[in-house]
């Protein structure tokens, strides 16, 4: 799913890996094994304005871009390839069986 990521990237930002602390417990501590759960179980996902976002990245490329009909304004919008070939590999990706296979230029 490359290109469906980078859509999902684009619009939600990479996720932030933070490394795990490994620190040795100290004499005084017991030695136990905790299970710390990560930010993605304990809290609820930011709420994102996917409209927004779009709508800013369309005003900053300062010409008419239609991302709500268009893959290739979508697409180039979030500057990624719009490309017939990225097109296609788009909906393989997304398992699309429409009846227009090879897409238009």
């Amino acid at each position: 799913m490359r290109i469906f990521n980078a859509i999902r990237d684009k619009l939600f930002g990479k996720a932030k890996e933070q490394p795990a602390k490994s620190e040795a417990p100290t004499q005084s501590e017991p030695q136990a094994t905790v299970q710390v759960a990560t930010q993605e179980e304990t809290a609820p996902a930011e709420p994102v304005d996917v409209e927004a976002i779009l709508e800013a990245a369309v005003k900053a490329k300062g010409i008419k871009l239609n991302w709500r009909v268009s893959i290739v304004d979508l697409m180039r919008a979030l500057d990624l390839d719009s490309s017939l070939a990225a097109r296609k590999e788009l909906a393989v990706e997304l398992k699309y069986d429409g009846t227009d296979a090879d897409g238009s230029a």
